[in-house]
């Protein structure tokens, strides 16, 4: 199997999960929510890791460490920022 067999982008369902916070109608305000769903986000990236870690494919693995780190970096400041306006 080719690394452009693995499925398409349609496959994916992580995307779904942003889909309850970022319809809500106060936009300004972070809800609990959202935040929660960001960390599930991360939580199934960091599941992709590992699985990418113990099956050797180091290709899965680089692409999704770096979606980690910068999806990690904007639910730790959404955190940050929440904490100070509230």
């Amino acid at each position: 199997m080719t690394i452009l067999s693995r499925g398409h982008d349609d496959d994916n369902p992580d995307p779904i999960i942003f889909m309850p916070g970022l319809s809500g109608e106060d936009r300004e305000h972070v809800s609990l929510h959202s935040r929660i769903s960001l960390a599930g986000f991360n939580l199934i990236q960091l599941f992709t890791i590992l699985h990418a870690y113990i099956h050797k494919d180091f290709l899965l693995f680089i692409g999704y460490l770096a979606a980690f780190i910068t999806c990690g970096a904007v639910t730790v400041l959404i955190i940050l920022y929440k904490d100070k306006t509230s």
